[in-house]
C-alpha cells in the first residue's frame, strides 16, 4: 500500500478535494440534523440531490468519518433532550 501511494496509484482524491463531490462538511452535518430529528433517508436524498445509499452511508458514519465528530447518536439525543 505505502508503495502504490508513494507512485499514485492510489484512489484520486476524496471528500471536498474531489471535484465531483456533491458534498461538503456543512452540507454532511445538515444531513446528520434532520436525519437526528427524524427526517426520513428518501427527503434528505431527495433535497440534496443524491440516492438514498449516500445518505445512509453519511448517517451512520461510513463515510465522511473526520471533519465532524458529532455522530448521528449525539446529534438525536441533543434533538431528544430539547
Amino acid at each position: 500500500m505505502a508503495d502504490m501511494k508513494v507512485k499514485g496509484r492510489g484512489a484520486g482524491p476524496a471528500g471536498t478535494r474531489c471535484h465531483l463531490a456533491k458534498l461538503d462538511w456543512d452540507k454532511v452535518r445538515r444531513m446528520r440534523e434532520r436525519y437526528a430529528a427524524g427526517d426520513s433517508v428518501s427527503n434528505i436524498a431527495r433535497d440534496f440531490g443524491i440516492v438514498r445509499g449516500t445518505v445512509r452511508f453519511v448517517v451512520t458514519g461510513k463515510t465522511w468519518k473526520a471533519g465532524d465528530v458529532r455522530t448521528t447518536a449525539e446529534l438525536a439525543a441533543r434533538v431528544l433532550s430539547e
